[in-house]
């Protein structure tokens, strides 16, 4: 099962209408973390076994650059979608990779389509000279 955790830029009414259409979905409003830093909410996600779906592109370098291994992350590169556009994108994203995303792994949609990134996120080693 799909259980999301939208970031403060996600519509608000969004969360609604995706868990009305069946997947499990809360605001970070929902939880008091409105004004919370990206890592107390990647850290709230991985507690509650959530995915944090965000426009925000810092969370897959935080996550690449902890080596994090949880929660999957759905990163919007999309701008100006309204609630209902928003709640289409991620239930077609959520559908599509109902598999993936319980793996885990960082997902990028952008207009030309959706990149996936397995976690962790492995730094390149150094070259022996």
């Amino acid at each position: 099962m799909i259980r999301l955790l939208l970031d403060q830029g996600a519509p608000y009414r969004a969360a609604r209408l995706l868990s009305d259409r069946g997947i499990d979905t809360l605001h970070v409003g929902d939880l008091g973390l409105s004004e919370a830093r990206d890592e107390t909410i990647l850290e709230r996600a991985r507690e509650l076994d959530r995915i944090v779906c965000t426009f925000d592109g810092d969370y897959h370098a935080l996550m690449a650059l902890s080596s994090a291994v949880s929660p999957s992350v759905i990163f919007l590169r999309i701008a100006r979608l309204n609630h209902l556009k928003f709640t289409d994108l991620i239930e077609s994203v959520c559908r599509q990779l109902s598999a993936e995303l319980n793996a885990p792994v960082l997902v990028t949609v952008t207009a030309r389509g959706v990149r996936l990134h397995g976690l962790p996120v492995l730094r390149p080693q150094s070259l022996p000279r």
